[in-house]
């Protein structure tokens, strides 16, 4: 019998939930929808079977309820997560749901459905869905009448694309993966339909429930908690629908989804659900042998039910509710063979995982529109994209349970730094317990590995709380990226090694880089080159910058692994200052030059070779150069033509750097040079200049630049000046001898490459590089004002004639005259030479006096200024590898430096003169400073008197009259002031008649001459003693007291001084000790004066000291020396003046 049919409508058995009505409709009741044959068959054998058939390619009539019909009536939470600024519902999600089987769901019920194959403009429907609430079946349901035509065009139905609001674009591998045509059957009184068309389903798997975050305390308070999870089988491995009817019933949906997938016919299928907090994953897994094997089976057992032997009474038998539970497949029991030299992965690894896809709902919960894992959000994605990182799941309607510890380690075939390498799930019944992820990146710019967790847990009082650590190190750096591409050149700085205590700073963006960026600070241990070793050094609060996968929705490559990843490393090193400071005194190489480094500098390069951006690293700080001299680094800019110089700053220092890559094998013996480099610098003592330059248009055999003039510029000039050259009345004129008035000199090219400047000059037949300065028509002598104060001045003289220069009123002295001026240069670049010597250079301190006016000479140093960086150091004496010729033309150069008291010193000059001609005064010991500070001394005691002594005769009277005798002469030059100081004592023992016991005499003479005046200081006492031998022992002590008066043309003084010595000479033994108290209170004026408005200018001090020395030898076994000194001082009377300023010889 066939009947006309002309609706339909699906059910289960009470209670149960769908979302489809039927709707009366005008054509069907005329047309209908199809026929229903009904088939009656008996026989006397068997009972009457009944068949009844649908003749129909509709489903049912009935349609789903209209949600979502466009975005401007969307319920508001969807409509935010549709159209909202955080779009984040994956395309790629949604197309690789549709490849599987599976119909795209946003929300329960909320996405589409395109009925009977034929879309309708701008009407979006979710399939018929079917769901038992009864505790049957643990409200699982089916999805059905799911088929899609294959004619669906572009811009007619779909799923929607991120960043346009129309959501009816192309649907793009649909008519792969779900049937033609609709095919309905009644079997068993049960519709059934295609199996690729009955899809299970059941509610949300996890709740998203609100969480707190431990820093912030903010709380991520999700919408919804995300699409209800279906489940679709498909036939074979190509993924084709399944035209097997199965019927329209969950329990029965089931039972074929497990038994399909437990048979032999390859099968795949897929499982759509959500993980914790805005984690959705779209599992897929097919039924190949495997080991261990891919499951999908029901979670079936019994509890109780077992008979009380005494009251016979059987108890309740317990079941699960019902459980679907998925675990992924091993190994392939049949693998392809592996290639050779293959590398293996990491056995510490635990990848075994779900094929699919899995994507975080990007919603913007937390601060700044954080998500709730990031900054692992975009890795995630990225690493997840083919992947469910779960190793089992079990979906019930009562909720998904989940027991997972995915892990993976990154080993030497990952070309990306960027990683999740655990993702930890717990799930008990759609609540979940803990969830962690962890994201393991890299940190530049020493290629540090570095791993963050971001933990998510239930407290026993339920509240869910969020934590994110600190970046970790992992390993240590040595600027190796999986990115072979990102080339570094570390020169000293070798890596970093025990990096901790890591600190976000804040998140950065660079244009163009489609990374994402953290800020950091740490502490490690820098391994630095010193003298070719390594070293540790300490490095505190480095900035550092941690590199992240960006967002994909901004570009496609958005890793490290990128081609465009050394790119955007030079812009991220170009953009931030990486490195940070140290504090390490190293040596450069093997070459003994020292260097202060202070800070570490990274910044971008190109390499000429490639044209490829490379990293360097610069040790920045400051050299550190022995000796004397004034050394300077100065910075010149590279797009400056005129290469102005400009001081180094002081904050960063010269930076050093050396060519190398830090994957060399051999980086550690590169034979590339230590540079100071960029920016470029010049090392200077002297500075020449060629003015108005010219190249003839006919040259003589020796071609090259032709120059006006040529000025040497000293260092003395180059102190004056802060431009790249200084002031030309401030230098020295290079010219030689026979050259014609306004001839040019020649700056030679070489040949060879370079240029050379080597003037000499003839004497006799001797050529020689010592030249004289300009006749007297154009310079005769020169006189550079270095210093120039009130009271004194310092000038450097060039010394050729003298008829211009005298000591105030006095003429020069011949043996000063006769230390004529020379200078020598030679430049050769090719040979890398450059030097210069001005010999018999004059540098003279004056003191003028302040009520007159009139200028004397206080002392003159004669000496040779050298550009040698090995003999540089202020004022020296002749050098004795240049050997000159002795010609009467020639001046003569002193072996050592000349000091000359001027006549404003010329009773200490006549002193130091006299005992110089008498061979008693030792020689003079020198020592200058960088700023051109001397100080000149030289001492005699006891010993050294008697050594000058004939013995026998004077030198026995002398022993056996002095107990004690000191002298003293010292002086200090410097720029802006001199101090000239003399001591003189003695103490005489008077022999008394009783005994070993002597009578004591001391007597001390103190004079101090300089910038201030002239001060003396006398000392005169009295005292006992007493000295005896017995054998070869010896022992002597002494008591003195003397007065002080001390004495200057503003300050007057008086004091006392006690004094107690002895020695003991055992031979093998002896022993020292020395006391000494001494107070003394001066008055007086402050010098220079100063005005004060009370106690009439007058300043009285109160000085005392005391000093105590003991020394034990003992022969063969040790010397213990002790030395204290202690003074005090008190204004008595409140006075403005210092004592410092008040003399000179007090200390």
């Amino acid at each position: 019998m066939t009947s006309f049919l002309r609706y339909s409508l699906p059910f289960l058995p009470d209670p149960y939930v769908t979302n489809f009505e039927l709707v009366p409709d005008a054509a069907i009741e005329k047309n209908g929808i199809g026929y229903l044959n009904f088939a009656q068959s008996w026989s006397e054998e068997s009972t009457s079977e009944m068949d009844i058939d649908l003749m129909t390619k509709i489903a049912t009539p009935a349609r789903t309820m209209q949600r979502n019909k466009d975005g401007s009536i969307d319920d508001n939470e969807l409509g935010l997560i549709y159209h909202g600024e955080h779009k984040y519902w994956e395309p790629a999600f949604s197309q690789k749901e549709l490849e599987s089987g599976v119909m795209p769901d946003v929300g329960l019920g909320s996405f589409f459905h395109i009925p009977n194959g034929n879309p309708l403009s701008n009407q979006i429907f979710h399939p018929p869905t079917l769901m038992d609430i009864s505790t049957n079946l643990s409200q699982f349901g089916v999805t059905f009448g799911t088929g899609l035509s294959k004619e669906i065009s572009p811009g007619t139905g779909g799923i929607p694309t991120r960043g346009t609001p129309d959501r009816h674009s192309s649907l793009p591998g649909l008519a792969g993966t779900f049937a033609d045509v609709e095919d309905f059957r009644i079997s068993g009184m049960m519709l059934q339909s295609a199996q690729s068309n009955v899809r299970i389903m059941t509610l949300p798997g996890t709740h998203w429930e609100g969480v707190l975050d431990d820093s912030s305390h903010a709380t991520y308070q999700f919408p919804y908690s995300g699409p209800t999870t279906h489940i679709a089988i498909q036939d074979g491995d190509g993924l084709v629908p399944s035209v097997k009817l199965v019927p329209i019933a969950p329990q029965e949906a089931i039972d074929d989804l497990v038994d399909s997938f437990a048979s032999r016919d390859n099968v795949s299928v897929a499982a759509r659900h959500s993980l914790p907090f805005g984690m959705v994953a779209l599992a897929t897994m097919r039924n190949d042998p495997t080991f261990p094997p891919a499951r999908v089976h029901k979670i079936e057992f019994k509890l109780g039910g077992e008979v009380d032997q005494k009251s016979k009474i059987k108890s309740p038998e317990l079941e699960p509710a019902h459980q679907l539970s998925f675990t992924p497949p091993g190994k392939p029991l049949i693998q392809s063979p592996r290639p050779p030299f293959e590398i293996l992965g990491p056995s510490a690894s635990s990848d075994r995982s779900f094929s699919g896809m899995t994507t975080i709902l990007k919603m913007g919960l937390g601060p700044n529109a954080q998500e709730l894992i990031d900054p692992a959000t975009d890795t995630f994605l990225s690493d997840m994209q083919n992947k469910v990182p779960l190793s089992r799941f079990d979906v019930s309607g009562y909720g998904a349970s989940m027991f997972s510890d995915w892990k993976r380690v990154l080993g030497p075939q990952d070309v990306n730094d960027n990683a999740i390498t655990n993702v930890l799930i717990n799930v008990f019944n759609g609540r979940t317990s803990r969830t962690v992820v962890e994201l393991q990146s890299v940190m530049a710019p020493f290629a540090v590995d570095v791993v963050k967790t971001i933990e998510i847990r239930r407290l026993n009082s339920g509240i869910v709380l969020r934590h994110e650590s600190e970046w970790q190190p992992s390993s240590d750096g040595y600027y190796f990226y999986k990115n072979n591409g990102i080339i570094t050149h570390p020169g000293i700085i070798r890596g970093v090694t025990n990096v901790r205590n890591i600190t976000d700073i804040s998140r950065i963006s660079v244009d163009g880089v489609h990374l994402d960026l953290r800020k950091v600070q740490f502490d490690c241990d820098v391994q630095v080159e010193d003298g070719g070793h390594g070293r540790s050094v300490t490095g505190l609060r480095l900035d550092g910058c941690v590199l992240l996968t960006g967002r994909r929705e901004d570009a496609p490559d958005n890793d490290l692994s990128s081609p465009n990843a050394p790119a955007w490393y030079a812009s991220i090193l170009q953009h931030l200052k990486l490195g940070g400071y140290i504090d390490a005194v190293v040596q450069i190489g093997t070459s003994g030059q020292m260097k202060r480094l202070t800070s570490i500098s990274v910044k971008p390069s190109l390499d000429p070779a490639s044209s490829k951006p490379v990293a360097v690293v610069a040790a920045m700080g400051s050299p550190i150069f022995v000796g004397g001299g004034q050394w300077s680094f100065v910075r010149t800019q590279s797009y400056d033509s005129y290469k102005q110089p400009y001081p180094v700053d002081l904050e960063i220092g010269v930076p050093l750097v050396k060519l190398g890559s830090h994957d060399s094998p051999d980086l550690g013996s590169i034979l590339t040079p230590y540079v100071f480099k960029d920016p470029q610098d010049l090392l200077t003592s002297h500075r020449v200049i060629f003015t108005s330059p010219q190249i003839p248009f006919v040259q003589d055999a020796k071609k090259g630049f032709e120059a006006a003039e040529v000025w040497v510029a000293d260092s003395f000039a180059l102190g004056k000046s802060a431009t790249i050259f200084p002031n030309i009345q401030d230098c020295l004129p290079v010219v030689l001898p026979d050259l014609p008035s306004g001839a040019r000199q020649l700056l030679e090219i070489d040949h060879r490459g370079g240029y050379k400047f080597e003037p000499t000059r003839m004497l006799g037949n001797i050529e020689i590089s010592q030249l004289e300065f300009p006749a007297p028509t154009r310079l005769s002598d020169l006189e550079r004002t270095i210093k120039n104060d009130a009271s004194v001045q310092t000038v450097a003289q060039i010394m050729q004639k003298g008829n211009t220069l005298k000591d105030g009123a006095q003429e020069l002295s011949q043996d000063v005259l006769d230390a004529r001026t020379t200078i020598s240069v030679a430049i050769n670049t090719f040979g890398n030479v450059s030097k210069m010597d001005i010999t018999n250079l004059h540098m003279v301190t004056r003191n003028i006096n302040t009520a007159t006016g009139v200028v004397k000479d206080a002392t003159r140093v004669i000496g040779r200024l050298s550009s040698d960086v090995q003999k540089i150091g202020g004022l020296l004496g002749a050098d004795p590898d240049i050997h000159l010729p002795d010609l009467p033309e020639l001046p003569k150069v002193a072996g050592d430096v000349q000091h000359v008291f001027g006549s404003s010193l010329s009773q200490v000059q006549k002193a130091i003169s006299f005992l110089d001609n008498l061979k008693f005064l030792p020689h003079f010991k020198v020592s200058m400073t960088n700023e051109w500070s001397m100080v000149m001394s030289t001492s005699m005691n006891k010993n050294d008197l008697l050594e000058k002594l004939e013995s026998p005769g004077p030198r026995d009277v002398v022993e056996k009259i002095i107990e004690q005798f000191d002298f003293l002469i010292s002086a200090t030059l410097s720029l802006s002031a001199f101090l000239l100081k003399m001591h003189i004592g003695t103490t005489i023992k008077i022999p008394t008649g009783v005994g070993p016991i002597v009578a004591l005499g001391t007597g001390a003479f103190d004079v101090a001459l300089g910038t201030s005046g002239v001060e003396v200081k006398l000392d005169l006492g009295f005292g006992i003693g007493v000295d005896f031998s017995v054998g070869p022992f010896s022992a002597s002590a002494s008591y003195t007291q003397s007065q002080t008066i001390l004495f200057n043309d503003q300050v007057f003084g008086l004091g006392i001084t006690a004094c107690m010595r002895a020695h003991v000479d055992l031979v093998i033994a002896s022993a020292d000790l020395y006391l000494e108290a001494k107070l003394l209170v001066v008055g007086g004026d402050c010098h220079p004066p100063e005005t004060h408005a009370v106690h009439g200018g007058t300043t009285i001090w109160a000085y005392a000291s005391v000093k105590i020395a003991l020394h034990v030898s003992i022969f063969l076994v040790c010397n213990i020396g002790v030395e204290e000194d202690a003074h005090w001082d008190s204004n008595l009377n409140g006075g403005g003046c210092l004592l410092d300023n008040m003399s000179d010889l007090i200390h």
